[in-house]
Parts: structure tokens; C-alpha cells; sequence
């Protein structure tokens, strides 16, 4: 499954967690004018560690996905299998 749908580089996060940075693409928006530049899955405002806070947490899937029905299935899929690539390379990165 392909979640990044854009040719562009995104720019990359501030240091300063509360730097006011837009940042939008094809699954994750950041914006400081929704939930104040809280990382939220795109077209909704839903925090993706929300998200991951329900894994965490022993919740399934479909639970978090019944909590907050602007998250689609997919949507919620493609952010895990985003945060599955780019642990893996940061993995491959220090080895």
C-alpha cells in the first residue's frame, strides 16, 4: 500500500516541538491552527498518538476506529505501515 501520495518533500519537523510549522500530506496534517500544530490524521481531527495510544493501550483496531469514525480503516492502516517504514529505517540506520 502506498500512503504518501505527494512527488514533494515534506519539510522536515522542528526541533522545537512548538514551532509553528503547516505540514500536510496525503495522511497526516499538521497545522497550528487544529489542535495547535498537533500531528492529526488528514481531513479530520483526529492526533494519530491517539491512534497508538489505543494499541497501546490492548485496544483493537476496530475500536478506535468505532471512537472516531472520520478515521477510515485505511487511513488508520496506511499511518502504521507509515510508522512501521520509518522505524524500520531509522532501525537499519544504526546497525
Amino acid at each position: 500500500m502506498h500512503f504518501f501520495q505527494s512527488t514533494e518533500a515534506l519539510p522536515p519537523f522542528p526541533a522545537d516541538t512548538n514551532a509553528q510549522v503547516s505540514m500536510t500530506d496525503a495522511l497526516i496534517n499538521r497545522d497550528p491552527e487544529i489542535l495547535a500544530g498537533t500531528p492529526v490524521v488528514a481531513g479530520t481531527r483526529v492526533p494519530v498518538r491517539t491512534l497508538f495510544e489505543y494499541l497501546q493501550a490492548g485496544d483493537p483496531l476496530h475500536e478506535f476506529l468505532y471512537d472516531y469514525p472520520a478515521v477510515t480503516r485505511d487511513q488508520a492502516v496506511a499511518v502504521l505501515d507509515r510508522a512501521g517504514t520509518i522505524l524500520g529505517s531509522i532501525s537499519a540506520a544504526t546497525t
